[in-house]
């Protein structure tokens, strides 16, 4: 019996920790924020975004890019915030694969980048009336939350700059606390 149990046990380990059962972002669709390519457009699924390896954050060498502006560590929470860290690597994903088309913010708006289940990414203007960034930079921000409030439970939320505009801050959290965010927005 010990046996059988020592064999299933890294089995079952192996199976949670593998991308492709990700249970919580296979059982819901990517839906792209307003403005986003549709998946359709794309020539993708939910399920074909969540089965893409990581893409390499650098490009293919690995190597830092060079630094475009201010890099900003995240900031993690609020605490009612956490969601699956799984469904924010789907969104992110979905972000990075849009590449250098840009991601535009207009000044204090909180706009939904990616939702999936219950997890959503926004991003928000800080700096002028319109802020952009290649999607691709903007994504990497969301690597950095993902990167840096990941907790052992594997939940993470958190917000942090994109990479190379200090302007746009991007957030990935539980799609309740965005509509939150919204509503605090709208106050001024």
């Amino acid at each position: 019996m010990a046996l059988i149990i020592s064999l299933i046990i890294p089995i079952l380990l192996l199976s949670v920790a593998h991308p492709a059962t990700a249970l919580s972002a296979q059982l819901h669709e990517l839906i792209p924020g307003p403005g986003l390519p549709s998946l359709a457009s794309l020539n993708l699924t939910t399920s074909d975004i969540i089965n893409l390896p990581l893409p390499l954050p650098f490009g293919p060498t690995g190597q830092d890019p060079p630094q475009r502006g201010p890099r900003k560590d995240p900031q993690c929470g609020p605490e009612d915030a956490y969601t699956n860290v799984d469904s924010l690597v789907t969104c992110y994903k979905y972000i990075h694969r849009l590449g250098t088309e840009f991601c535009e913010f207009r000044l204090h708006e909180v706009k939904t980048l990616c939702r999936i289940g219950g997890v959503g990414v926004v991003g928000i203007g800080i700096g002028k009336e319109v802020e952009r960034s290649y999607c691709s930079d903007v994504a990497l921000g969301l690597l950095t939350v993902i990167d840096g409030c990941t907790r052992p439970d594997q939940s993470a939320a958190g917000f942090a700059a994109a990479n190379g505009n200090g302007n746009i801050i991007v957030g990935g959290t539980r799609v309740d606390f965005v509509i939150h965010i919204k509503s605090m927005a709208a106050w001024g």
